[in-house]
């Protein structure tokens, strides 16, 4: 848990000395350093996972399956977001640390959502500003995704959105149905006592809430990490996808 732009050097070290390394997101703020530390793992025969709890939550895994079951039909329309309002001070203020501003940080778990529900896409075209809150990088994004199945996926992610509504992290919406998250089943909130054990609330399909199984998305992913060790298994979250998640934000930005 470093900030991000010391997440490859101190990755390739632990690598090269035989550590197994589980790394906060983003895996870097470069897509060179995050290829280096995935080439590194792969020499040292050493296990290598993005810190990505968001990837584990249940109700986007109950949702993904949904959608590949053919449940909502031939999918058009997908809508992630998550807005917050940020007047903290500190190293995330500073986009030579980030490698950029909320987008990089919080929002990244929003664009790892988006592309397990969406799949691959071949082009990215965003609105990128920073508009009222303590960073000094961009604090406001909104995003439209256009996927290879046809879908088009929007994406809204602010740290200055003040007096922010509560309203679905996602939407996914098909020419036979629709499922969304319902918010009133969210766990507690981010940084309070106790801390949300889950991503998202309960999904919402077709107007009749769903009942999935509720686990604690940082159990199961540090968890499963560590069984990946015990095992000499892959680990569940490839720092591959970490790398597309990071590919998609440096486009959002206009880097690539």
């Amino acid at each position: 848990m470093l900030p991000h732009n010391l997440h490859r050097e101190v990755t390739v070290a632990a690598l090269k000395k035989g550590k197994h390394v589980l790394v906060e997101k983003p895996i870097a703020t470069t897509l060179e350093e995050g290829e280096e530390m995935i080439r590194t793992a792969k020499e040292s025969k050493m296990k290598l996972m993005v810190g990505e709890q968001y990837f584990f939550d249940p109700t986007i895994r109950a949702v993904t399956s949904m959608i590949s079951q053919g449940k909502l039909g031939k999918v058009h329309s997908i809508i992630v977001r998550d807005q917050r309002y940020y007047d903290h001070v500190g190293w995330r203020t500073e986009p030579s640390i980030m490698g950029g501003g909320a987008l990089i940080d919080g929002g990244i778990h929003y664009v790892d959502t988006m592309l397990n529900l969406g799949g691959d896409y071949d082009q990215v075209t965003a609105s990128v500003s920073h508009v009222g809150s303590t960073l000094k990088g961009e604090d406001n994004t909104m995003a439209l995704f256009r996927f290879k199945s046809g879908a088009t996926g929007f994406l809204f992610y602010s740290w200055a959105y003040r007096g922010n509504p509560s309203v679905p992290g996602f939407e996914v919406v098909g020419s036979e149905g629709t499922v969304y998250e319902d918010v009133t089943t969210r766990s507690q909130a981010d940084f309070v006592d106790p801390s949300r054990t889950t991503a998202y609330g309960l999904p919402v399909l077709n107007g009749r809430r769903m009942e999935v199984e509720r686990y604690d998305v940082f159990q199961e992913e540090i968890g499963s990490f560590l069984r990946a060790i015990e095992r000499d298994e892959p680990v569940p979250f490839p720092p591959e996808l970490a790398l597309r998640d990071l590919r998609a934000v440096l486009q959002i930005y206009g880097r690539i």
